[in-house]
């Protein structure tokens, strides 16, 4: 598909295949293919390509088969991602660059088209609110607060597209010099300016692609104070890569170099890349090796240190988890989830009075931190306080009401108070929530008297 594409843009075949192979192997794009949450990014990459594509070719000659195709696959690329609703913006540009010049006639066209991709993003908007309520208020109060700090990451994405070196995971905005990434971007217009014949349209077109795609994924919620954010994610460059693509088409060493040594040099550099690529791709391979990774990389990071931390709590390595913790208050002080994850080491190595100073902590550092009160209920029950226990528990299911760990606790609970119309109530709240009921806690429950 990226191959048809810079074919319509009139890119020499040589080129084209070049330009093909490197996107194929450049190890920053690896983590749109090898993590499962970068999926996203190659799924929207694919609905939109196809859908691009489509509107050049019905821009080239209409057919109503194409118009309803295009759309659907434009609507598909909204509802897997919402950097899809810039997509109109850019085609329109296209139109104006590449096709109005030639065919002033196809404005009833591009009008048909903007009216029906109006539509879309309007049910998406009304889709999206109806779902998400209150809660797409503070999303968005976080992704104004992240992209403001994110944005700074913009001349980094640029240096790892030209030099992938320093892949991370979770890279973060501290991780990589910006004046590495400054110098990234003056080489390639360096390398711009001196080339000779080029073709601005494709240039204009190729950054407005970049930028248009780039820059709304730093505006996401993943950043707040203390809540381990400030990191980078490298599958972000998945779709906005084809407009790189078409700008590096027009620097003078791809376009007119296909003569004496230069083919084994870019043979060689693809080799290279797909080295690299095979290289990176075990950081992917589990749970360890991606956290440990993820630290070595981005030492800075509060929130990688902290997921490693957890995996080490979860495989009962006790003194592993207590170094990221605490190297995780050298750098950020507090953060979200710090004193339960400290808390739960405690509770399991028995000092209990200093795991409920850590849950307590938790609580009133981060209010609506239902783990907080998770721990806290988990204390007073080892106390022997049911009755704080079922409180608190109680607290997780208002602030989460599909938990089903404060679910089974509170059966649980029944079953030690030795109450069975408590226990049978929460064991229907586990069936009404659609949560199966281990068959030995239904037991439990039933022969109470």
């Amino acid at each position: 598909m990226v191959f048809l594409l810079l074919k319509k843009f009139s890119i020499k075949e040589k080129t084209t295949l070049f330009l093909v192979a490197f996107f194929l192997v450049h190890p920053v794009l690896v983590q749109a293919v090898a993590w499962l949450p970068g999926r996203n990014d190659s799924l929207l990459t694919v609905f939109l390509l196809a859908s691009f594509l489509l509107f050049i070719e019905s821009m080239e000659k209409e057919r109503v088969g194409q118009f309803l195709l295009q759309n659907l696959l434009f609507a598909l690329a909204v509802f897997t991602k919402e950097t899809a609703i810039f997509a109109p913006a850019v085609f329109v540009f296209y139109w104006l660059l590449y096709v109005l010049p030639k065919n002033k006639k196809s404005l009833k066209n591009i009008v048909m088209y903007v009216l029906s991709w109006s539509f879309c993003v309007y049910l998406w908007i009304v889709i999206r609110t109806e779902v998400l309520g209150e809660v797409n208020k503070v999303f968005t109060s976080y992704a104004i607060q992240a992209g403001l700090i994110n944005i700074r990451a913009f001349p980094q994405y640029i240096f790892k597209l030209v030099f992938p070196v320093s892949l991370s995971p979770l890279p973060s905005i501290y991780d990589t010099p910006v004046y590495f990434g400054l110098g990234s971007i003056l080489l390639i217009i360096f390398a711009i300016f001196f080339t000779k014949y080029k073709d601005y349209r494709n240039l204009a077109f190729g950054a407005l692609w970049f930028i248009i795609f780039l820059v709304p994924s730093f505006f996401t919620h993943n950043t707040g104070v203390n809540m381990g954010g400030d990191y980078i994610l490298e599958h972000r460059l998945y779709l906005p890569f084809f407009g790189a693509l078409l700008v590096f088409s027009e620097i003078s060493f791809l376009k007119n170099s296909w003569r004496k040594i230069y083919p084994a040099i870019f043979v060689l550099i693809i080799l290279l890349l797909a080295v690299k690529n095979y290289i990176y791709q075990d950081t992917f391979s589990g749970v360890n090796n991606f956290w440990k990774y993820a630290v070595k990389m981005s030492p800075k990071l509060g929130f990688a240190r902290l997921h490693l931390a957890e995996y080490h709590i979860s495989k009962g390595e006790v003194d592993q988890a207590l170094e990221q913790l605490s190297k995780i208050k050298e750098l950020e002080g507090n953060m979200y989830n710090l004193n339960y994850n400290l808390g739960q080491i405690y509770m399991n190595k028995v000092e209990l009075e200093k795991a409920k100073e850590s849950f307590e902590k938790e609580i009133s550092s981060y209010k609506y931190n239902k783990n907080g009160y998770y721990g806290l209920a988990n204390y007073y029950f080892v106390k022997g306080d049911s009755v704080k226990a079922e409180y608190n528990w109680n607290i997780v299911l208002v602030l989460d009401p599909l938990n089903s760990r404060a679910m089974n606790s509170l059966i649980v609970n029944s079953v030690y108070e030795k109450n069975k119309s408590k226990g049978l109530k929460y064991i229907e709240m586990l069936k009404n929530s659609g949560i199966p009921v281990h068959p030995k806690l239904l037991e439990d429950v039933n022969n109470l008297k």
